[in-house]
């Protein structure tokens, strides 16, 4: 029996092994085997496995464990799994005075020489600039001079650099401020990218620090591959220095020598190729994750998202400006204001203008400023405002012109007011409040519309506004929403003069009475103007805004608001708007009405009217009369525009 079956298991072997059956023992059948007459399997006959297959098995267990947690912690912390905190930005905006108050000191129409000169956006149009100051015969001795904004930007690089040179060398004559810009939401881009630079460029790490950012194990694919090829790269390229490229430059320590690495790769860039600025920023701070570029690139604001998309796109227009700018030009740049208030005029002027109310309340609201006869002290219950959920980003005001402007009209209508007494202003304002005159209300009111409306003191809308939205918020979208200027005239149309004034006589003579804007036949810029009843009657007296950053909409001049933007940017016009006074026993009399043409055109330049400027043949310029402010003030007014060449625009 043992012989038979150790015969069987060298024949099974045999089997498993893959040779044929094997011939049986005679008398034997493969059939005739029980289960348990089976000779053992060779996997029985096997051995254990031993402590160093084990200790083998344990060991590649632990290394892929630990590699493939390397491996995540590595990609969670380079390529964006997880968000790296946002860097804590300083401000860059700028803004030192929000608005700007100018008394009859600053601007005077009382000679009959001077005049008052608006222009609307300029862009960088040097050339044309000086062709409308030529026609206007500016003098500077005798002419004030205001800009509405975008004073730079989107045309080429040299004539904006031009633009601002002039601004800055001319704005004082003997001492004596003659031009007053505002800013523009494009000039605005150019002082956040002069301030950034500023710091920037003092910024100082250890070139050790940022070249050990990341132990190399823990380096992105891209970055590893990169190193490893700069070696051979020379050998396969003519110049060598585009081995500066793609991370392979040294560490570098101050964040003057990153930008000029950066500037200097943006050039080689663009000798060989096109490229879109924001798709190329964007590969090139993907590709610094993980290097030693990292901590600099996170020191360079990101692109803005919804409202604020046009801010910190590098290598633009702005860019460029704000670093090619001289030190005074940009000192400059960053003091001008958001807004200009010419109390004694009852005007404003504004880059994208004004609300005369929040349009987030009914006009009525008795928190609306002009609802009630401005008060002595603010409002007991305020108009909430939250920048970020009801428009954008909000600035902090600023108060010197509040307190400007009443020390200004306590001096002249108070004098028997002691010192002592602005100690106490409740009981001050109050007493001047008394005792006030029309121009006086009017100023107050006109400080109430600054200082209580939310989005008057927000700094994006002072800047980007075009309409408002259904539920009162500020879009920027022309083709959005109600334009701000309709919502202006409409409030300006409520004014019904103040009730309490004891001589009503000087309310009628100043007033803009339901006889003078309703049932008169519409002349000039009150075309637009219904001659139903208003719908309310406000106690307040109105007062106009000059505005630009609507070249879409082109001259649009209405009762109490002009538009000068005629898009010269886009080869079309640049105008300016130019005021005179005509003495106490002028105003603007039928005479001059017979030149007005109708305000609620949306013609890209005022060229649809005959004019009497002596260079009103010449078909380069064209000039028609307007009417401007109440008639008590006494000011004419006419607009002058010239053709402009057509360039290519920066993006």
């Amino acid at each position: 029996m043992t012989t038979i079956f150790g015969e069987l298991r060298t024949h099974v072997a045999a089997l498993l092994r893959g040779h044929p059956r094997p011939r049986l023992p005679s008398g034997i059948h493969y059939h005739s085997l029980s289960n348990h007459d089976h000779p053992p399997s060779p996997m029985s006959r096997a051995k254990r496995p031993g402590l160093w297959s084990i200790s083998s098995y344990i060991l590649l267990s632990l290394f892929l464990t630990v590699f493939l947690f390397l491996g995540l912690l590595n990609q969670t912390t380079y390529v964006g799994f997880r968000k790296p905190p946002k860097y804590d930005f300083p401000d860059f905006d700028g803004i030192s005075t929000f608005t700007r108050v100018l008394s009859e000191q600053d601007v005077n129409l009382n000679d009959p020489n001077n005049r008052i000169i608006i222009i609307g956006d300029v862009h960088g149009m040097n050339e044309s600039l000086h062709d409308l100051l030529d026609k206007l015969s500016y003098d500077p001795s005798n002419d004030t001079l205001f800009f509405a904004g975008d004073l730079l930007a989107k045309s080429s690089h040299d004539s904006s650099l031009s633009v601002i040179d002039f601004l800055t060398r001319n704005h004082s004559v003997g001492g004596s401020e003659r031009i007053f810009p505002v800013r523009g939401n494009h000039d605005q881009l150019v002082i956040q990218w002069r301030s950034w630079r500023e710091w920037y460029e003092g910024l100082t790490l250890p070139a050790t620090a940022a070249a050990s950012h990341a132990p190399f194990f823990f380096r992105s694919p891209a970055d590893v591959i990169t190193r490893v090829s700069s070696a051979i790269r020379p050998i396969f390229k003519r110049d060598d220095v585009r081995a500066t490229q793609n991370n392979q430059a040294p560490p570098v320590s101050t964040g003057r020598e990153f930008l000029q690495l950066l500037e200097a790769e943006w050039a080689l860039e663009k000798v060989e190729n096109e490229p879109d600025p924001d798709e190329y920023v964007e590969v090139a701070r993907k590709r610094a994750k993980g290097t030693w570029r990292e901590v600099w690139w996170t020191r360079i604001p990101p692109p803005g998202k919804g409202k604020n998309s046009q801010s910190w796109n590098l290598f633009t227009d702005h860019y460029w400006l704000a670093r090619d700018m001289t030190q005074d030009q940009a000192s400059y740049l960053t003091s001008l204001p958001l807004v200009h208030h010419i109390p004694h005029l009852h005007l404003f002027i504004a880059h994208a203008g004004l609300l005369p109310s929040d349009p987030r309340l009914p006009p009525s609201d008795p928190r609306q400023p002009l609802t009630h006869t401005p008060h002595s002290t603010p409002p007991e219950h305020p108009i909430g405002y939250d920048p970020d959920k009801d428009v954008d980003q909000g600035e902090e005001r600023d108060d010197t012109f509040v307190s400007r402007l009443r020390a200004n009209m306590l001096a002249i209508q108070t004098k028997d007011i002691v010192e002592s007494d602005f100690s106490d202003r409740s009981n001050t304002l109050s007493t001047l409040q008394s005792n006030a005159t029309q121009d006086d209300l009017r100023q107050m009111q006109e400080t109430a519309l600054l200082e209580q409306i939310p989005q008057n003191r927000d700094s994006w809308v002072v800047l980007n506004m075009r309409g408002v939205r259904k539920k009162g918020k500020v879009t920027r979208d022309g083709e959005k929403g109600t334009p701000w200027s309709d919502i202006w005239n409409d409030h300006m149309g409520w004014c019904d003069g103040f009730d309490d004034l004891s001589s009503s006589s000087s309310q009628l003579e100043s007033s803009v009475h339901d006889s003078e804007l309703f049932t008169s036949i519409p002349e000039g810029n009150d075309a637009h103007i219904s001659k139903k009843k208003p719908k309310y009657s406000f106690p307040c007296e109105p007062a106009t805004v000059v505005y630009g950053h609507a070249a879409s909409r082109g001259l649009d001049v209405k009762r109490w608001s002009m538009g000068i933007d005629t898009g010269c940017l886009y080869g079309r016009k640049l105008t300016a708007l130019v005021l005179n006074g005509q003495g106490t026993s002028g105003g603007q009399g039928d005479g001059d009405d017979e030149d007005e043409g109708d305000d609620d055109t949306d013609d890209e330049s005022p060229d649809d009217s005959d004019g009497e400027d002596s260079d009103s043949d010449d078909d380069s310029m064209k000039s028609k009369r307007i009417r401007f402010g109440d008639r008590k003030a006494a000011i004419k007014a006419r607009l002058v525009s010239i053709n402009c060449p057509t360039v290519d625009s920066v993006n």
